[in-house]
């Protein structure tokens, strides 16, 4: 699994929403979305999902992409002035 990104911009600042895999020894357990600025955090609101609710969703019918839902909640929260930035 690769990390996912997507750039966005919000009151003049160039941010992006950033999934990265967790990994318990050798194998993925999840994934966490945060908001980034410059490679660094910028709110203090962490989201994440599970691999087997991740891989749940995704073989429903219609399939889902939770990461990609999270990712867009992430930066909705952001854009909505719900998550504080830093």
């Amino acid at each position: 699994m690769q990390a996912r990104s997507r750039p966005f911009n919000h009151n003049g600042r160039a941010l992006e929403v950033h999934a990265v895999p967790v990994i318990s020894g050798n194998f993925v357990t999840g994934w966490r979305v945060r908001v980034l600025e410059n490679g660094r955090p910028i709110t203090g609101v962490v989201y994440n999902v599970s691999w087997d609710t991740a891989i749940d969703a995704a073989l429903q019918e219609p399939p889902a992409d939770l990461v990609d839902e999270l990712m867009r909640n992430a930066q909705a929260a952001v854009e909505r002035g719900y998550d504080r930035l830093y």
